[in-house]
């Protein structure tokens, strides 16, 4: 869904005027959302606010996850360094679920030459 599609579902849901610009804001962390707007995105996204709002909140809904259960805590990245530092955890982390690597070398061919006749030679 585009932005502007959301912003459409979000203000027939709230009848509030919300556009791509704010969604945004919201989404990057340059603006708040207000309750009405947050009661709105939740019925939209079929989600729970502790997981659509953990980068507004900060560390308090990301303890609440975790002490919820939920195994993965939604951190919206908006800094090209933060997306860095996490790409690098993720492989870092994948390293110790991965087998060891093995090189094997392939056995070695025996080159064959043909005639004309296409009697194989040595």
């Amino acid at each position: 869904m585009t932005l502007e599609e959301a912003a459409d579902a979000l203000n027939t849901i709230t009848g509030g005027a919300t556009d791509a610009s704010l969604m945004s804001a919201w989404e990057s962390g340059r603006r708040r959302t207000g309750k009405r707007n947050r009661a709105g995105l939740c019925q939209l996204y079929r989600e729970r606010p502790e997981v659509l709002f953990a980068h507004q909140d900060g560390a308090e809904a990301a303890s609440v996850l975790e002490s919820s259960g939920t195994a993965v805590v939604v951190k919206v990245l908006t800094r090209w360094t933060d997306l860095v530092e996490a790409m690098v955890d993720v492989a870092a982390g994948a390293r110790e679920h991965l087998p060891p690597l093995t090189f094997t070398t392939p056995p070695a061919r025996t080159a064959r030459r043909f005639s004309m006749s296409g009697e194989a030679r040595g």
